[in-house]
C-alpha cells in the first residue's frame, strides 16, 4: 500500500467520506477490473487523522463499525503486565477494534494503552464491506489474512526476545521490520519510522541504557545507521550474508 494514498488525498462523495479503494489499493486488487468502478461506488469510509502522541482510543463500539483500517503512519499498542511493558506496532493496512477486551477472562488483567508513533490516518470501516463480501468474498478473505498475519508478526516478534544479545534482537527485529515496511535504497534497506531507544526497548524485551549500547555496536559493524527519515539497514539479513 502506498503511504501517499491518505484519506485527505482522496477525492469525498460530498458527504466527508472517500473511496475505500483509493486508501487501500490492496482491498481494490481482489476485486475483477471489470468490477471494480462498481464496487468502489459502494464502498466508502470516513478518514480520522491522528497527530503522534497519546491516543484516546475508542472504549465502545459505535454503531456500524466494524473496525478501524489503517491507511498509513505508525502506531504501537502499549502493554503493562506485572510490571514489564510490551508494544505491538501496528501500520498501513492493519486493522483496529480497540474496544475488544477480555479482561474479565484474565486473572491478572493486562493495562493496555495506545500511541500514535507517526501521523497516522484510520478508516472507519463499516458494515456495508460485510455486503460487498457476499459479491466479491476475496475481500472478506483479505480482511482475515491480515488479522492472521498480524498474529503471525507477533510471534516472531516474542522469539525475538527471547534471544540471549540484545544487538541480535534489534538486528532481527529491524529485519523482521523490513518485510512490512522497508523500503530497498542505493545504500540499503530503510525502515521509514524513527523509533525511539525507548520505544525500540518496549519491542525487543530490553533496558533503553542496554538498546543505546547494542545500537552503537551494530553501527560499528557497519550494520545499522539511524538516519533522519528513519533507520538504514545495510548488508544482507542475518544468516544470508
Amino acid at each position: 500500500m502506498s503511504d501517499d494514498a491518505a484519506g485527505a488525498g482522496a477525492a469525498t462523495d460530498g458527504q466527508g467520506r472517500v473511496h475505500l479503494f483509493e486508501v487501500d489499493a490492496d482491498l481494490a486488487a481482489m476485486v475483477p477490473k471489470d468490477d471494480r468502478e462498481e464496487a468502489a461506488s459502494l464502498a466508502t469510509v470516513t478518514v480520522e487523522e491522528h497527530e503522534p502522541g497519546p491516543w484516546d482510543a475508542p472504549q465502545g463500539p459505535e454503531p456500524d463499525c466494524l473496525g478501524l483500517l489503517v491507511v498509513n503512519g505508525l502506531l504501537s499498542r502499549d502493554v503493562d503486565y506485572g510490571g514489564v511493558r510490551s508494544r505491538e506496532l501496528l501500520g498501513a493496512g492493519d486493522l483496529l477494534r480497540p474496544w475488544d477486551v477480555e479482561d474479565h477472562l484474565m486473572p491478572v488483567p493486562p493495562r493496555a494503552a495506545w500511541t500514535v508513533l507517526e501521523a497516522s490516518d484510520l478508516a472507519r470501516i463499516d458494515r456495508s464491506v460485510l455486503h460487498l463480501g457476499s459479491r466479491w468474498p476475496e475481500l472478506i478473505e483479505e480482511l482475515m489474512h491480515r488479522m492472521l498475519h498480524r498474529s503471525r508478526w507477533l510471534a516472531v516478534r516474542l522469539a525475538v526476545t527471547a534471544m540471549p544479545r540484545v544487538d541480535d534482537r534489534l538486528l532481527y527485529f529491524f529485519w523482521h521490520a523490513a518485510g512490512r515496511w522497508g523500503v530497498v535504497t542505493r545504500e540499503g534497506t530503510l525502515i521509514p519510522f524513527g523509533l525511539t531507544h525507548e520505544v525500540l526497548a518496549d519491542l525487543v524485551g530490553a533496558r533503553r541504557p542496554s538498546v543505546t549500547t547494542a545500537l552503537k555496536k551494530l553501527r560499528t559493524k557497519g550494520r545499522l545507521e539511524r538516519q533522519d527519515d528513519g533507520w538504514l539497514l545495510k548488508g544482507d539479513p542475518p544468516g544470508r550474508s
